[in-house]
């Protein structure tokens, strides 16, 4: 009984990192940080789209922002994450010149890690937004923090109902995991 109850409140604080984390505000002309995910052919799936519509919102706001997205190709997968991710925004109507591709990385550690090493070489503001889901922002925020970018601002698109606690879960095993190992 006793673990269990560690467990739930361990569940609770979490949760209350979760929460702010996607609560963060979202400062004006950062780099746009677009978190990969799965990409079906030529096509993202719906939590990337999700993702890549925030970011596009954010960028049509925010015309002197420039954006990274982040995400190589996986077994299944027939192209890079951010291939389909630059074409897709390409499509919204972003211009392909603000758009830097980070095609290498697997989680969201790598995302992170990877896309500092653009901004670094193309001297793009390291005061960030990360476009991802509200249960993924509080971990992408603390591994951008960690790595030294700036701001890590919340640019937010919302998981559907569906999915929401699996997800919300999976994150929280995913915290625990970062807090005691540090990835």
């Amino acid at each position: 009984i006793a673990a269990a109850a560690l467990l739930a409140v361990l569940f609770i604080v979490v949760s209350g990192f979760m929460v702010a984390g996607a609560a963060r505000p979202a400062p004006d002309n950062a780099t746009v940080i677009v978190l990969g995910a799965a990409a079906y052919g030529n096509r993202p799936s719906r939590m990337l789209a999700d993702r890549l519509d925030a970011a596009a919102r954010y960028l049509e706001e925010n015309p002197g922002s420039s954006c990274i997205v982040s995400g190589g190709q996986g077994p299944d997968e027939t192209q890079t994450e951010a291939s389909v991710m630059k074409a897709y925004l390409m499509e919204k109507g972003i211009d392909g010149a603000r758009i830097y591709e980070e095609d290498t990385s697997t989680s969201t550690f790598e995302n992170i890690r990877s896309s500092l090493a653009l901004i670094e070489e193309h001297q793009l503001s390291r005061t960030v937004v990360l476009a991802t889901q509200e249960f993924h922002q509080y971990r992408a925020q603390s591994f951008a923090e960690k790595a030294g970018l700036e701001g890590a601002g919340a640019c937010v698109c919302r998981t559907p109902p569906h999915l929401f606690l699996c997800y919300w879960v999976r994150e929280f095993a995913a915290i625990c995991r970062m807090w005691l190992l540090g990835y």
